[in-house]
């Protein structure tokens, strides 16, 4: 009997199959996973905290709260600022600096004489001067809300609280010309699209995505890396751990998971709004805070002050300035609103004036794609600025009514005015006048765009019959040419018309048929040659 050799502990664990046995951690990796599992418990808590403070039953911004400064402190931009002081006899205008108002708003914050209107112009939205202005003026937490978020769901509106009047406006301007490089901007892919491709279709090479944030994307995990892998470092791990914990509770809005989707198309409508000769319009935020103390507070989206036209109107003799009323300030950015919708208006009546003339001459396939875009964009206009004539009709109408309502005490109540004063109103009927004017032009506008399209579609119809009817005519001159060239090409054995004759019998035949058949088809054009009409 022979014995077999005894295999190695390795093989006979093959063999029979036995899992390795594991190596146990050592008192390093344990400490390393013990402390990743706190900073993650610790990330994940703060999450869950942020999310109960942001979902307080407090509506609005508390300046004065931690939370505000934690949610909030991070939008810090350099703003414009101009303080004005003006009555009827003298106008005076300081700069400021963020740092500067700050201070000015502090402790030591002067008094306004009794018959001095005070104007804060703002450009820019910064954290710091929104926290100062609110506390020094008690302004209500719901507008100190609707400046910071950035909401754009309404273009305009007008809210009242006990301490101000606050309106939401949106300034429209039409750009004199277009330079290339909005054109360009609006070819160029947005940095973080995924997407391989330019707008007009050629591949993208050598160019670096940037990465998405981590609230909106969790970070990658290698599927491919083994379980026995550790990272390198404690600190590349509690950093992963870190975005993890910020990435993982998160709230995203389900808008922002298209937008990258969205953001090609609208690139390439922008370029073809660009390139087609459509009015470009820049849209600017302004926020107007009203106080009975006769001070104004305007703030504006845009680092560069909106209120420019505004203030070469206080010259001295004007009306602002002759009135000394706080109220008229604010009519004038109303009305200063209103004038840049009715030169948009107008250079859309330009617009479309050359687009008819270019129809009614020669209508192309470039003149319709303009009327369409037009003609959306006289549609997004006109239902943006509806809310406006509705606004300052409320102005005119109910802001007594409104006041009093809003009212705490017997003497607020018994007050006989509003925020606006009775001269103030007086003057808002024009500034009504005039949005109707402009509501009535924007639909006199889209009506003629969409009459304009049919009349291109209309004429091309037309033209597509009168080349039918053509083609009828010449198939009718020469179908009974093949009855009769059929006849002659049949092979009959005998047949005397083709054997005792030529050609010139078919055309002796032929050539009659053909003649009458022209005069009965065109008899209306030659007897509209021969006998013109006088």
């Amino acid at each position: 009997m022979e014995l077999l050799p005894v295999s190695s502990s390795s093989n006979l664990a093959q063999t029979l199959s036995v899992p390795p046995v594991k190596a146990s951690p050592s008192a390093r990796d344990r400490f390393r996973a013990l402390v990743n599992r706190v900073i993650k418990r610790n990330r994940a808590c703060a999450a869950i905290q942020e999310l109960v403070e942001s979902a307080s039953p407090e509506q609005g911004i508390d300046p004065k709260s931690v939370v505000a400064d934690r949610r909030y402190g991070s939008q810090q931009a350099k703003c414009t600022i101009e303080v004005t002081h003006y009555s009827e006899s003298r106008c005076r205008t300081a700069n400021f600096t963020n740092s500067e108002l700050v201070r000015w708003l502090g402790d030591n914050f002067p008094q306004r004489r009794s018959n001095e209107i005070r104007w804060i112009n703002i450009g820019g939205i910064s954290w710091d001067v929104i926290k100062a202005l609110a506390i020094r003026y008690d302004l209500h937490p719901l507008s100190i809300e609707d400046v910071m978020t950035g909401t754009r769901d309404k273009y305009f509106k007008v809210d009242y609280y006990t301490q101000h009047l606050f309106a939401q406006l949106t300034s429209y301007k039409l750009k004199s010309q277009v330079d290339e490089e909005a054109i360009q901007a609006a070819k160029r892919p947005p940095a973080n699209s995924s997407s391989s491709f330019h707008i007009n279709g050629r591949a993208r090479v050598n160019q670096r995505s940037s990465p998405m944030p981590p609230t909106l994307q969790l970070p990658a995990q290698d599927q491919s890396a083994s379980p026995a892998s550790r990272p390198k470092s404690l600190k590349s791990q509690s950093s992963s751990i870190s975005e993890l914990g910020r990435s993982a509770l998160a709230v995203v809005h389900p808008i922002a998971a298209t937008s990258h989707s969205h953001s090609a198309d609208e690139n390439a409508i922008q370029v073809l709004k660009l390139q087609s000769g459509t009015l470009d319009i820049k849209s600017t935020r302004v926020f107007v805070f009203l106080l009975r103390d006769g001070t104004l507070i305007s703030i504006h989206e845009d680092p560069n002050l909106h209120g420019a036209e505004l203030r070469e109107q206080l010259h001295a003799g004007s009306l602002i300035r002759s009135m000394e009323d706080v109220s008229m300030l604010f009519h004038g950015f109303l009305d200063l609103t209103v004038d840049h919708l009715i030169q948009i208006s107008d250079g859309y009546h330009l617009a479309i004036l050359a687009l008819e003339r270019s129809v009614l001459l020669k209508p192309t396939l470039a003149a319709v794609q303009t009327l369409h875009l037009l003609s959306g964009d006289i549609e997004l206009l006109r239902m943006a600025i509806r809310p406006l004539q509705r606004i300052i009709y409320g102005l005119r109408r109910y802001d007594k009514e409104r006041y009093r309502g809003l009212a705490i005490s017997p003497e607020a109540r018994a007050n006989t005015t509003g925020f606006l004063s009775e001269e103030t109103k007086i003057y808002l009927t024009d500034v009504y006048d005039h949005v109707r004017y402009v509501m009535l032009s924007l639909d006199t506008h889209s009506s003629t765009t969409r009459e304009l399209i049919s009349f291109t579609f209309n004429l091309t119809s037309c033209d597509s019959t009168n080349v039918m009817r053509k083609l009828l005519i010449v198939t009718v001159i020469f179908l009974p040419l093949t009855f009769i060239t059929q006849y002659f090409g049949m092979n009959f054995a005998t047949m005397d018309s083709v054997q005792q004759h030529s050609d010139a019998l078919f055309w002796k035949i032929a050539g009659p048929v053909i003649g009458t058949l022209i005069l009965i088809a065109l008899r209306n054009r030659l007897l509209k040659v021969i006998l013109p009409e006088h």
